[in-house]
């Protein structure tokens, strides 16, 4: 499916894919789902620089399965793609994430342990990126399977660099003073954190 849809950006141009996106923000749909807004730098940037580009970018794109239109299904894919360094940077966060929370939760993990955990995390991603399937929700492409002539070492490069990054994080001062503080002081990584509600604001 992946391949296919992205396929049909080979055999337009780009005023056509510019036509077909047009189309799409402006075509009226009911609305049966509410997004939630939230705001940061980078949004309000988007924002003020193309609201075509935020409108596709943050709602447009996720009604595409309805849009009839292989073209915006094209670009809905693109969207998605990702760098091999990027999915070892998210591969890297994700595990810290998880190292602090298991700390939190009085079960600490060992350094061998985050290391594993952050291989099977990034063997994941490349697993379902060569599949054009999911990881943790979310779809996973990477340029470099779309780029043919990508050698095949620089998968087993970025796994040299997923195990050193996760020995580096363990042996960070700051993940060390983390895990010196007690335990009910890390809030930070709780969801409720994450986001909050203005009051009184229709």
């Amino acid at each position: 499916m992946r391949d296919r849809d992205l396929a049909i950006l080979d055999q337009i141009t780009l005023q056509e894919v510019e036509i077909a996106l047009d189309l799409h923000t402006r075509d009226r749909v009911p609305v049966d789902q509410w997004s939630q807004f939230s705001w940061s730098a980078s949004r309000h940037a988007m924002f003020q620089r193309c609201f075509r580009q935020y409108y596709l970018n943050y709602y447009g794109t996720r009604r595409v399965r309805d849009a009839g239109s292989a073209i915006v299904s094209a670009v809905w894919w693109l969207k998605q793609i990702t760098t091999l360094p990027m999915w070892i940077g998210s591969t890297i966060h994700t595990i810290a994430g998880a190292a602090i929370t298991a700390y939190r939760d009085g079960q600490p993990m060992t350094e061998q342990v985050v290391v594993e955990k952050a291989l099977a995390y990034y063997k994941a991603g490349i697993a379902a990126s060569r599949r054009g399937a999911k990881v943790d929700g979310q779809w996973m492409i990477l340029l470099e399977h779309l780029r043919e002539e990508t050698p095949p070492e620089v998968f087993g490069e970025a796994e040299d660099s997923v195990r050193t990054l996760a020995q580096t994080l363990v042996q960070s001062e700051a993940y060390r003073w983390i895990t010196s503080l007690p335990a009910s002081a890390i809030v930070e990584i709780d969801e409720p954190f994450q986001s909050f509600d203005l009051e009184n604001i229709p």
